[in-house]
């Protein structure tokens, strides 16, 4: 049987639903990282393959694909049994989804799963012709006997436990619930070949990357109201561990074959039984598996002895749910958690050196003006590496639901306005809704500036670092790429590695440089994409990049490690990059931007001269030839992928300057470059495109408010004599503008970008507005010798 495996995509303006794979279906903001590993799918995936079906999954909200492509994934494989997961906000969006995929596939059968009660009812299936089958908590077996029927030609699925039916007459059938398997070492691990591996990200304490997440139990035998997987998805507290020698056994797999460098136990709750705590932390250790991890944990089942145990196998980061500073709330909703026990296990959590991340909830029965106003105390005292705050959700189905229907605190059932962080319809005895919205709007504030006044708190685990990684990004012609590598291979001091991002066959370039690694290029066209994919697999504390139609002097290597090594306070180097063709002439000494938003490289087009022979701070690094320290990529962010190319480097100097980082230009350190050679040169329209295109999205991210202020129609004017420029000089006029309106169209992507850009800056607004001030410096000089006469006469600056 071919059986398609979906979590649709639904998408709000700047806001992508959370589903498959989550306790708690929500709305995130677009830029965030966030992305569950949807189990239930993954193993469900790996029971059909055993079962010797055709499975094909499509995780459409971790691939950011439109609903018309994820629609024509499912039409293109031509399935017989169509299983979409679902939640009680996104149920109507997801019939919507169904029915246009019946239109187009009307002989397929269709079934649905997730946190949605009314599905267990025969009466959901009553009122919505378009789905077959509903089914009832975990799935997994349950999806693969249908299967099985299927395949012997039947599509009468009522002697199957755990669904809601509807048979070939037309008559509905609950078989209920099915009893749960009982050893889960029995689940085969999820198949993970399957899914967009890369897309998942649960990061806490920001362990490393890439990071893998994984189930070493399931179930929860707490009774907390709001908690709707034990209510729904199992129906019972029953709690059902992994053997600690069945978890190592998968994480060594990950780890090892998989090559992943930290793993995340994303379970209801992970530290249930200290001796199987203990057993688990030695198990690691006996494997030698050296791998930081983090998990979900409840705050008072830990101690200072299990906490000691469980860092020295590995344990970098943990989450605790504490919900709310009230010991009465804390009570009424179930959880049944001491604060003062909260208190203690964080302070000890801390001294360990293991970084955490709390959760946080306003709306519980009880909540009370003071009551929020402690936890907001709370959270602000203990400083958590990051935390959490959520309006709480009262999903179908569970006894805050039910709490809530009887006291008449639930306003409507509107469940587009449970995004669980700005909106609800919850009130309590002293709270209306509205009351509720601007509490937990007041808490990200207050949240935001705490953590801008505390500073980025850096990578959870320093892994020792050495030497240099040098990435090529592979888009030029072969025998460019091989003039690029043989001056690479003629260097004095010899990389850790070099990296050769590409999608063609290495060939004979591969036995001439043996020692070379050939990494995959992304998918995502551009240059930044293209490194980023070679940053992440560096091994080395410094990264060169060096674009594959340039070739570097013998010492271009020692110089710019050299001068990093002994300048603490340099982030970054720039080379002296001059023309390949006529090396007399600078192509740059440097990048710089001015308050206009005008960037540039310094020298270029200008005869090399002893001006440029110093070795000073400035503003940035032209990426064609550049190294820059591992930390402060990792602490700072990788080249941001929606730049694509041009200005991508400059984005990149920008947010190192406004978070500490300064840029040291190292003339002793010489390339010579093409440019232009792979995309077609500076008149070429979708150049000029990108160019306009990226020339908003820099601001719109980066620029402080404070310059928008007092220099709007020094932009705006720039911006305008741009387009008389590319009109009449390029005549490149309509693709300058095209890209404008690009730019402008995704403002509200680059905005949700600016939050973290400049919620992290760690300068002064003073000192980012001198920094793009000097940019005047280097463009007075610039302008008297290399900008065409027209626009010497503008005041870009």
């Amino acid at each position: 049987m071919k059986i398609f495996l979906g979590n649709p995509p639904w998408y709000r303006e700047g806001l992508y639903f959370v589903r498959a794979g989550s306790r708690w279906p929500h709305f995130e903001e677009k830029g965030c990282t966030y992305m569950p590993f949807p189990f239930y799918m993954g193993h469900a995936a790996a029971m059909l393959e055993e079962a010797g079906h055709q499975v094909c999954v499509c995780d459409g909200v971790a691939e950011g694909i439109s609903q018309d492509e994820y629609i024509r994934r499912a039409e293109e494989f031509g399935p017989d049994f169509v299983f979409q997961e679902t939640s009680t906000p996104s149920i109507e969006e997801d019939l919507g989804v169904v029915k246009k995929m019946r239109d187009l596939l009307p002989e397929a059968l269709y079934g649905m799963a997730g946190m949605h009660a009314p599905m267990q009812d025969k009466s959901f299936l009553a009122e919505t012709p378009t789905v077959d089958v509903s089914f009832v908590g975990e799935y997994e077996t349950t999806l693969v006997d249908i299967a099985s029927l299927m395949d012997q030609g039947k599509k009468d699925f009522s002697s199957v436990e755990g669904l809601v039916c509807r048979d070939e007459e037309g008559n509905l059938h609950e078989t209920g619930r099915r009893r749960m398997l009982a050893n889960v070492d029995d689940y085969p691990w999820p198949a993970r070949h399957h899914f967009p591996m890369d897309r998942y990200h649960d990061e806490p304490g920001d362990i490393p990357q890439p990071s893998v997440q994984m189930w070493a139990s399931r179930g929860c035998p707490f009774h907390c109201n709001f908690c709707v997987w034990p209510q729904l998805m199992y129906a019972n507290n029953q709690y059902r561990p992994r053997s600690p020698q069945c978890i190592v056994d998968e994480m060594e797999h990950l780890v090892k074959e998989w090559g992943y460098r930290s793993v995340y136990f994303d379970d209801d709750t992970f530290n249930i039984g200290k001796p199987r705590m203990l057993a688990l932390a030695e198990e690691i250790q006996r494997r030698g598996l050296k791998v930081p991890w983090a998990a979900m944990c409840r705050a008072d089942l830990m101690d200072r002895s299990l906490l000691e145990a469980l860092k020295a196998s590995g344990m970098a980061a943990v989450k605790y749910g504490i919900e709310s500073a009230d010991q009465q709330v804390v009570n009424d909703c179930g959880k049944a958690l001491s604060i003062a026990k909260v208190r203690q296990t964080c302070q000890t959590t801390r001294e360990l050196g293991i970084r955490m991340h709390l959760t946080f909830m306003f709306g519980l029965p009880g909540e009370t003006r003071e009551s929020a106003g402690r936890t907001k105390e709370l959270a602000l005292e203990l400083d958590p590496h990051s935390a959490q705050f959520s309006i709480a959700t009262p999903f179908i189905g569970s006894r805050y639901h039910e709490q809530l229907l009887e006291t008449g605190h639930l306003r409507s059932e509107n469940y587009g306005r449970f995004d669980g962080y700005r909106t609800t319809e919850v009130r309590t005895d002293e709270l209306s809704s509205e009351d509720l919205e601007e509490i937990a709007a007041d808490m990200h504030k207050s949240w935001r500036e705490h953590t801008v006044r505390r500073g980025p708190q850096g990578p959870a685990v320093h892994q020792e670092r050495h030497g240099v990684t040098v990435i090529v990004p592979h888009v030029a012609n072969r025998d460019l790429l091989e003039e690029c590598l043989a001056s690479l291979e003629a260097q004095d001091t010899k990389p850790l590695e070099v990296l050769i991002v590409t999608n063609e066959s290495p060939e004979h370039l591969a036995d001439r440089f043996p020692s070379y690694r050939w990494v995959d290029a992304p998918e995502r066209q551009g240059f930044s994409a293209a490194v980023n994919a070679g940053i992440r697999e560096a091994r080395g504390e410094f990264v060169a990049l060096l674009n594959d139609d340039a070739v570097v002097g013998p010492n271009w290597l020692s110089e710019l490690a050299t001068a990093l090594d002994k300048t603490a306070a340099a982030g970054f180097a720039a080379s002296r990059v001059l023309d390949y063709s006529d090396r007399r002439k600078l192509q740059s000494a440097g990048d710089s931007v001015t308050l206009s938003g005008y960037a540039f490289s310094r020298g270029s087009g200008e005869e090399d001269g002893p001006r440029y022979n110093e070795k000073v701070f400035l503003f940035g690094a032209s990426g064609c030839a550049a190294m820059y320290r591992y930390q402060m990529l990792e602490d700072l962010g990788l080249f941001d992928e929606d730049f694509e190319n041009y200005l991508e480097d400059v984005d990149l100097s920008l947010r190192a300057n406004l978070w500490g980082y300064r840029c040291l230009y190292v003339p002793m350190a010489i390339a010579y470059h093409r440019g232009g050679t792979t995309t077609g040169g500076m008149r070429h329209p979708d150049v000029v495109r990108r160019f306009g295109r990226n020339t908003v999205s820099l601001m719109v991210k980066d620029f402080p408010r404070e310059v928008f202020r007092k220099h709007f129609l020094k932009i705006g004017g720039y911006l305008t004599f741009m387009v008389f420029y590319h009109l009449f000089w390029t005549r490149q006029g309509m693709a300058y503008i095209k890209g404008l309106k690009e730019g402008w169209d995704g403002r509200h992507n680059m905005l949700l970008k600016r939050k973290q850009v400049l919620g992290g800056m760690r300068v002064s607004p003073g000192e980012a507005y001198r920094m793009l001030w000097d940019g005047r410096k280097d463009l007075d000089e610039f302008k008297t010798t290399r900008l065409p006469r027209m626009l010497r006469a503008m005041n870009l600056g």
